[in-house]
């Protein structure tokens, strides 16, 4: 592994892929680019059925492939981690692309913050289903006064030792922008493979480092991110649905979530209202149902109470019903 530069050690990049012929060639480049080369750039396929060996030939002498049986995102993922030199370890998803200065920056955040083990930066996100062009902004101004510092000249923010409940109250990091210490993974026990193809998978590792370590984070720009997909709602639903799953989840560990249960309490009630709202626009009653059994009815807002009431109607009843009270007091729901 080559000599790091001054300063925090040396940095493992670690991309996952899955028949990503089509994007990790120019996520490569922009890894391989960085103004703060990566020591060490390790690849996992994950049991891709297409043949990568074409795209990752030109790159073979400058990163460290593994080949496995497919395991899911985040198990590949844990694949790449462990096998990491690194001290610390920068993921990134096969069709994300890190800006030039991408790793220099989080350098910088690390070094005027020295006891920082998890440090992320903003980003922008690009493609057909793209949405914010600034996540950090999007999180709205009164998020960031949650944390232990304001933005430093240099952008840079010490977020602290209480990153668990800013994580709960939204969630600005993305796996791409991120970079930690191998030490806090090993203390926190890794990456559990039991949620590996859940889409909320990352923010199980993501809290607990949370919750075990100092966090700070970047305000620059320096990550884009691929967002491409063709049902917006239906993806929205499912996010919801895993991101509900995962709460309920960590409720149920107890453990080192035990001191935050209402916090988790009431971050499962606005997952399950936003995959009961998404459930509603699809239609589709047997997820309402789900999601339904396990709240109170007061815990809903009264309108969408009343909305779910008509959908459960029996004999198709309930459909036509919401249908027109949509039409009547939605203003253009279909």
């Amino acid at each position: 592994m080559p000599d790091s530069v001054p300063g925090i050690g040396t940095i493992t990049a670690a991309v996952a892929t899955w028949n990503g012929s089509r994007v990790i060639g120019e996520t490569l480049t922009a890894i391989l680019n960085q103004t703060r080369a990566p020591d060490e750039v390790i690849v996992v396929d994950d049991g891709s059925p297409e043949d990568m060996t074409v795209v990752l030939a030109p790159f073979m002498d400058r990163i460290r492939l593994i080949r496995i049986d497919n395991r899911g995102p985040e198990g590949a993922k844990k694949v790449a981690i462990e096998a990491a030199m690194g001290d610390w370890v920068a993921l990134c998803d096969h069709d994300d692309l890190w800006r030039p200065d991408h790793l220099a920056r989080l350098e910088g955040l690390v070094a005027a913050y020295p006891a920082t083990d998890f440090a992320f930066s903003n980003f922008a996100e690009f493609g057909t289903a793209s949405h914010f062009s600034d996540k950090f902004a999007s999180m709205g101004p009164t998020f960031w006064t949650r944390t232990a510092s304001e933005p430093d000249a240099d952008g840079y923010q010490l977020i602290g030792t209480d990153g668990f409940r800013l994580l709960l109250a939204g969630n600005p990091f993305f796996p791409s922008a991120g970079l930690f210490r191998k030490a806090l993974y090993a203390r926190v026990g890794g990456i559990r493979e039991g949620f590996s193809f859940n889409v909320s998978a990352d923010i199980d590792m993501t809290r607990r480092f949370a919750l075990e370590g100092i966090m700070a984070c970047d305000h620059r720009i320096t990550v884009d991110i691929r967002k491409d997909g063709q049902n917006y709602s239906g993806a929205n639903l499912r996010a919801a649905m895993d991101r509900l799953l995962m709460l309920r989840a960590h409720i149920a560990e107890g453990g080192i979530y035990a001191p935050y249960r209402s916090d988790l309490e009431q971050a499962a009630r606005a997952a399950a209202i936003e995959a009961m709202v998404n459930a509603l626009e699809k239609r589709d009653i047997a997820t309402l149902k789900t999601v339904r059994a396990g709240m109170r009815w007061r815990d809903l807002p009264m309108a969408l109470r009343l909305r779910v009431m008509l959908a459960l109607l029996p004999f198709g009843a309930g459909r036509a019903m919401l249908w027109l009270y949509d039409r009547i007091a939605g203003g253009g729901r279909r």
